[in-house]
């Protein structure tokens, strides 16, 4: 009997230990453990045991959600306190009054170029003059088309009237303008009545045409031939059926609306023109935007334009400065012409600038035209110029010469700091040649 119990034992034992090994290689390996007893772990699995734990899920049991502290491994990587709650509080920015000085420049400790700045809120404010005209011009193009549909209707009405009431219609037109032109001639030196006149002959209504006329003093001072027209207008009408006078007439009214809405559509394509440069001058840098600028050489000058705004000038010597303008390069001769309306403010010859002047334009900006090879005859300081008004000829006078003829040309809004010219030009120059081409837009 005790040696079944100690059989017994010893298989339990067994049993026990070969669990246990097994639960040891799941986690660390033991440097003890003999190779037969993990060779016979791997390849033997022990029985299950009876046990009365449930199993580790069932359908009806859904697994837990994971820990949002738990790792990859499921281990708790959360933390309960902040490792830095003890860092001191934020430095407040001191209180002082120093300022950062500019960055030195290699010229006589100028601060530094730097490229133009695309003004925000005037490129804004351009887009939306833009977006006004566009809206503007659509309205004016659909009272154009609307208006010559209508006149096309109205000649198809008068191409169906019979040929003597065509005659007669003809007719009656010439002896309409013979007296507009003699009534005006009636009032030579007199404006507002010969415009009262022209009003009258506009007039929608004949009889009230004629009784006006007959009964106002305009016409006191007519010969007898004038009121020998009258009635020959009178009776001509009289004799024209009164459809036909209602077409003519309709058809007048319509041709002066079309004429009208061609007129206002045509003013409204040059403003949407000048918001169109005015858009594209800002976003590329522009700081001014002049409507209507001329470009100050006439053709044919270099292309394309360079932008030498801020390029080194005279390095080495006691005048080394910063370029505060843009070269024009043209053929010497060519003429120079006033960007804009305005006053020549000053004239002057100089070592660095040679032939010079200053235009004051009617938009406050002042123009500084250097290097000049001569002025235009008789430019005087006071004089009013127009745009486009020949003012002097490209040379390479002053510090110019040697290099080839060019126009050296600064931009002063409002007499102030110069700004950078090119943005300007440029859209000035290309809307020019764009024109000379032949090209739209």
């Amino acid at each position: 009997m005790r040696v079944v119990v100690l059989g017994a034992l010893a298989a339990l034992t067994a049993v026990l230990s070969s669990v246990s090994g097994a639960d040891a290689q799941s986690t660390t390996t033991d440097p003890g453990a003999s190779t037969s007893s993990s060779a016979s772990t791997s390849t033997t699995a022990p029985p299950p045991s009876p046990s009365t734990e449930p199993p580790a899920s069932t359908p009806d049991t859904p697994a837990p959600p994971p820990d949002p502290g738990a790792g990859p491994g499921g281990e708790d990587t959360s933390t309960t306190e902040d490792p830095l709650v003890g860092e001191a509080p934020a430095e407040p920015a001191p209180d002082t009054d120093v300022t950062v000085p500019p960055p030195d420049g290699s010229y006589g400790g100028q601060g530094s170029f730097e490229p133009s700045p695309v003004l925000w809120s005037s490129v804004r404010s351009a887009e939306n003059k833009l977006a006004d005209t566009e809206d503007r011009l659509a309205t004016a193009v659909d009272e154009l088309y609307d208006a010559r549909l209508k006149v096309k209707e109205l000649n198809v009405r008068r191409d169906g009237l019979r040929g003597d009431q065509l005659d007669a219609l003809a007719e009656l037109e010439e002896a309409e303008e013979v007296l507009t032109n003699r009534s005006i001639a009636a009032f030579v030196g007199a404006d507002t009545e010969a415009e009262a006149v022209v009003g009258l002959l506009q007039a929608a209504d004949h009889d009230r045409r004629i009784d006006n006329w007959t009964k106002s003093r305009l016409l006191s001072v007519a010969l007898d031939q004038d009121d020998e027209a009258i009635e020959d207008y009178r009776r001509l009408r009289q004799d024209l059926d009164q459809d036909v006078v209602a077409t003519a007439e309709a058809i007048r009214r319509v041709e002066r609306r079309a004429a009208g809405a061609e007129a206002e559509a045509e003013a409204i394509v040059a403003e949407r023109e000048a918001a169109a440069d005015e858009l594209e001058a800002f976003a590329a840098g522009s700081a001014i935007y002049i409507s209507g600028v001329r470009f100050p050489v006439a053709w044919p000058y270099d292309t394309p334009l360079i932008d030498s705004w801020g390029f080194p000038r005279m390095p080495g010597t006691p005048d080394e400065h910063w370029h505060e303008g843009i070269d024009l390069f043209a053929p010497a001769g060519t003429p120079l012409v006033a960007a804009e309306r305005g006053v020549i403010i000053k004239i002057s010859t100089g070592r660095l600038g040679g032939l010079t002047f200053w235009l004051r334009g009617e938009s406050g900006a002042e123009w500084y035209y250097a290097h000049l090879q001569s002025y235009a005859d008789g430019l005087h300081v006071g004089q009013v110029v127009e745009a486009g008004q020949v003012l002097g000829f490209v040379g390479n006078t002053g510090n110019a010469v040697g290099t080839p003829p060019h126009l050296h040309l600064q931009l002063h809004p409002d007499g102030g700091d110069p700004v950078n010219p090119y943005p300007l030009l440029h859209v000035t120059s290309q809307r020019d040649l764009a024109a000379m081409n032949g090209e739209d837009g």
